[in-house]
Formats: structure tokens, sequence, C-alpha cells
């Protein structure tokens, strides 16, 4: 038979359930919203702020060509205590970074140290960066899609910090839910970047161009590469005089 007792314990834990259900529902469609990184990133810092976290740092991992990461690169940062050692920009050569071989240390799994000094896992090499920096315990919520790695959070502390059920629970969910919004999101940088470029050079070979030829090429060479099989220009000069106005086309024809 339920005494009262646990029955007041059992309403307690469900109470507990749905609020965290609620906050990991306006966790999911905060992140959907995210407008850039900045955005993500104090997505990622509210559930931390009632802990006193000290920073929390978005990167984006680039891979070899092997697959395997090779270059970590801050795109946004929040200190608490306004330093510079993450600052957005900073990048670190995974290979030869010691830190990294505990932010890779699994791509599904985030990774919670409660104090750096006391887990087995942090080596004296690790120990002296996160001192360094004063972090006395930190986590790490990675981010992977399709079997690679996209991203990764980093969050720390300036004090011993123990993570509670509700806590790991939330940096779970977030290990989940972040990865397709940052691969989206690395995929429209990558859209705009190939736009910015090709749009520059264009530019670059109008300004150059000595001929309606050399024109075409440069206006044409898009859609060529896209699979066009021709392209004409028609230029029009117009001569005004007092009594009348004439004008004269040229043309130049491009066929792949």
């Amino acid at each position: 038979m339920t005494t009262k007792e646990e029955l007041r314990a059992r309403i307690a834990q469900l109470e507990q359930a749905q609020m965290q259900a609620a906050a990991l529902y306006q966790i999911s469609r905060d992140l959907a919203a995210a407008r850039n990184e900045e955005e993500l990133l104090q997505i990622l810092a509210w559930p931390t702020m009632e802990t006193e976290a000290s920073r929390v740092s978005l990167m984006y991992i680039d891979l070899d060509p092997s697959g395997e990461p090779e270059w970590a690169k801050t795109v946004a940062s929040w200190d608490r205590q306004d330093t510079t050692t993450t600052a957005a920009g900073t990048r670190y050569h995974l290979p030869e970074y010691p830190l990294a071989r505990l932010w890779m240390a699994d791509p599904y799994e985030p990774q919670l140290i409660s104090d750096v000094t006391a887990d087995e896992r942090v080596d004296e090499e690790i120990l002296e960066l996160l001192i360094q920096d004063n972090d006395r315990a930190l986590a790490t919520i990675p981010m992977s899609q399709a079997g690679q790695w996209v991203g990764l959070a980093f969050l720390s502390w300036n004090e011993p910090h123990e993570f509670g059920e509700e806590e790991k629970e939330i940096y779970r969910a977030l290990t989940g839910l972040l990865p397709p919004v940052v691969h989206n999101r690395r995929l429209l940088i990558e859209r705009e970047r190939s736009v910015i470029e090709k749009l520059y050079e264009i530019s670059r070979n109008l300004n150059v161009a000595n001929s309606e030829d050399d024109l075409l090429q440069a206006l044409a060479q898009p859609a060529v590469e896209a699979g066009a099989s021709g392209a004409n220009l028609a230029l029009s000069t117009t001569s005004v005089s007092t009594s009348r106005a004439s004008g004269k086309c040229d043309r130049a024809t491009l066929h792949q």
C-alpha cells in the first residue's frame, strides 16, 4: 500500500519531469529559431546561468581529408570574467592540442568533470592548461552528424561543480538537439561564402575584360558551370544628337 510520503515523492518526481520536459521543449524551439552563432550560444549558456558557469564557448570542427577532426574554431563565446582565452576566432589544431583528448573523447556523450584535479580523465598536461584558465569543472557537449564531427560546446566553472540529474539530462538532450542545427547552419554559411566568392570572381573578371568575348566569358561562366550549353551577349551603344538618336548593337556568342 502506498504511503502518503511515497505519494508525495511520486508527485514531486512527476512535477520535476514535467518541468524538465517543458524546458527541453523550449530549448528545442529556441534552437530552431536561432539566426546566428551568438543566439545559439545564448541557448547553450541559459541552462548554466544558475549554476555559476564561468564561460561557455561554441566551436565548429573542421575535418581533414580522411574525415578526422583537424581544427576547432571558436565561433561564439561568453565569459563571466570577460577574459579573451576563448574569444571568437580562436583556432586550435586538434592533433597537437592536449585538451582535444577530452573534447573528442566521445562524439555522442557529453563529458562532465566535476573537479579537474580529481578526475582520472585529466592528465598532468591537460590539468596544466585547465588550471591556467582557472577551470575547475567542465562539460563538453559533442556535436556529430552522420558519424562526423561538426561542432562542440565547452562549458567551464571556476570552482568544483556537482552536476545534478536534471542538468545531466539537459546536456544529454543538447547532444541530440544541437548537431542538426549546427550542421545546417554551417551548410548555409558555406553556401553564402560560395556565392560571395563567385560574385567576387565575376567582378574581378569583368574589371580586366578587354573585349566582348571576355565580358561574355565572365558573365556566362556560372551558368556554363551549371550546365548551360551556350550564351549570348548583346551590347547596345547609343549616340544622341540634337536631331535624332541612333543605337547600335554588338553581339558576342559563347558555346561550350
